[in-house]
């Protein structure tokens, strides 16, 4: 999954998806235990799309961290 979200991201990177791929694969990476990989995601979306409407699902999950 982590894989098919970053082709994503990366062939199609001004595509309406991309924030959404980057979000769900913090918290895949998340969910796996990858924490430091999530967290680096995570703040990327971020950086990117701070006012996004997901953004507040990122800041969610990296209070978590």
């Amino acid at each position: 999954a982590l894989r098919t979200l970053d082709r994503l991201r990366q062939s199609y990177p001004d595509s309406s998806v991309v924030p959404n791929a980057i979000l769900l694969s913090g918290e895949i990476l998340l969910r796996v235990g990858r924490r430091d990989a999530a967290r680096s995601r995570l703040e990327a979306f971020l950086d990117r799309y701070p006012n996004h409407e997901l953004a507040a699902r990122a800041r969610e999950l990296l209070a978590d961290l």
